[in-house]
């Protein structure tokens, strides 16, 4: 493991260029982010990060990356979401009706699939839980892939998964959407009723003042959750144990992108999308972040 390295710079510098741009989208869409929000994750930040200098010097690599990916997850999801809501409050037009005649010309309405999981209640809650199980399993993942000294897959993970989330947030900024739970009229849950509340009063102007703690996932196209979704599987492909449950429950959360009404159709085949082209992109990169490590060897 080495903390200086060119994984750990080339993550830093995403983390520099996202805070940089969210700050600066802030201040143009006149939105302010209380400083109080700042103390919960810098004072993790505080704690974690000279425990894993302390145990670098100890070379006790296994602990070191794990700690050294919680930070880095921890930070950029911070950082993400004050240039998410600051791209929200650009107030882009809707793309809406334009996904709604690409899922047409598929041949698929998304309502239908909401009323089929409807009607399996004992199914539609299962599927439900997966669709909300994705960030314990990320937290699963770090620690499972962390602690064995998985040191690669880790670390193409947190990678993949913060270059997703800017190209979706790049998308986002030029073809947001509302959703189908809110074109259709679909019964809402708390947490779609309180996105669409929010995601109008940015559009609109009236949302000015936004906390971290309050905060709610805005992006319908391309579906971060599909991204999300095969990035985690993807990660324990080498493992034969853990990859037919990761595989298994991600499965069930793509499917959750259409039957609690969140996505379209294009949403998810977009996501898909997303991730291949992440994880294409990624690989070709792990040549030059290794090179660093193979020298020192």
């Amino acid at each position: 493991m080495t903390p200086a390295g060119r994984d750990f710079r080339l993550k830093l510098a995403i983390l520099a260029v996202t805070a940089l741009t969210g700050g600066a989208l802030a201040l143009a869409a006149g939105l302010r982010f209380p400083w109080t929000d700042g103390i919960a994750p810098l004072a993790i930040v505080a704690t974690l990060g000279p425990c894993a200098a302390f145990y670098q010097r100890r070379h006790a690599d296994a602990f070191v990356g794990t700690l050294l990916a919680v930070i880095q997850l921890l930070l950029f999801t911070a950082c993400f979401t004050v240039l998410m809501y600051s791209v929200a409050a650009l107030g882009a037009p809707l793309c809406d009706d334009a996904l709604i005649r690409i899922d047409v010309a598929l041949g698929i309405h998304v309502p239908d699939i909401a009323a089929w999981a409807k009607q399996r209640p004992v199914l539609n809650l299962v599927i439900t839980l997966a669709y909300d199980s994705v960030l314990p399993q990320t937290l699963l993942l770090v620690l499972l892939l962390g602690f064995s000294g998985d040191r690669q897959p880790l670390e193409q993970f947190v990678l993949r998964f913060m270059v997703a989330l800017l190209i979706t947030a790049a998308i986002f900024s030029v073809a947001p959407a509302a959703g189908p739970f809110a074109v259709y009229g679909l019964e809402m849950n708390p947490t779609q009723a309180a996105y669409l509340s929010q995601l109008e009063q940015l559009r609109d102007g009236t949302m000015t003042s936004v906390s971290l703690a309050d905060t709610e996932g805005l992006v319908t196209f391309p579906s971060f959750h599909t991204a999300w979704a095969i990035l985690l599987a993807v990660a324990v492909w080498h493992r034969k144990r853990l990859f037919p449950f990761f595989a298994a429950i991600n499965a069930l959360v793509i499917v959750g992108t259409l039957t609690t009404g969140w996505h379209y159709v294009i949403d998810v085949l977009a996501g898909a999308a997303l991730a291949a082209a992440t994880i294409a992109a990624t690989n070709r990169l792990r040549p030059w972040l290794e090179e660093e490590l193979r020298m020192e060897s």
